[in-house]
């Protein structure tokens, strides 16, 4: 079995990915670079609690808004699904809510902040290659609207991850 499997265990994550703004009725999407690094705890073999920090850096344009930067800070209810009889291979599954701070431009209006709540989801798999030492992959998918200049913008962004877990 592995260490992060057995109740009562910290671990941390860290890694890089890619994420993707989805903006409703715009005529171009964004992507950025993603920095992510999370603490978290099992209460038993399968559940555990998360907290994780994420910074995205954007530059590309959608539609006159651009998105410079964003601060996510969310908060997961995580559960494992073993997918071999060693606890080697996890199913990882998570829900949560987070709070973002986003810095904003938009053409001819100048820049802006905004903050937002959001819905969080993940699902991904994590492969533990010693007892303590890991490797995982992770989609995370957050729901809610920008608002710079007069105008709302819902993004939906979803983050590709790979990553590192002690």
């Amino acid at each position: 079995s592995t260490a992060v499997a057995y109740a009562g265990d910290w671990y941390g994550q860290g890694g890089i990915g890619i994420t993707k703004y989805d903006f409703d009725g715009a005529s171009e999407d964004q992507e950025g670079t993603s920095y992510f690094g999370a603490v978290g705890y099992i209460f038993d073999n399968n559940l555990g609690l998360e907290g994780e920090y994420q910074y995205t850096d954007t530059a590309d344009l959608a539609s006159g808004a651009e998105v410079n930067s964003t601060d996510f800070y969310t908060i997961y209810g995580v559960g494992r699904l073993p997918l071999d009889n060693q606890d080697k291979v996890n199913l990882i599954m998570k829900a949560g809510v987070g709070y973002s701070e986003t810095e904003l431009k938009i053409k001819g209006a100048g820049s802006d902040d905004d903050t937002s709540w959001y819905p969080a989801f993940g699902a991904g798999v994590e492969w533990m290659i010693t007892d303590s030492v890991g490797v995982l992959g992770l989609v995370d998918y957050r729901s809610y609207d920008y608002s710079t200049g007069g105008s709302d913008f819902k993004a939906d962004p979803i983050t590709y991850k790979v990553g590192l877990q002690y």
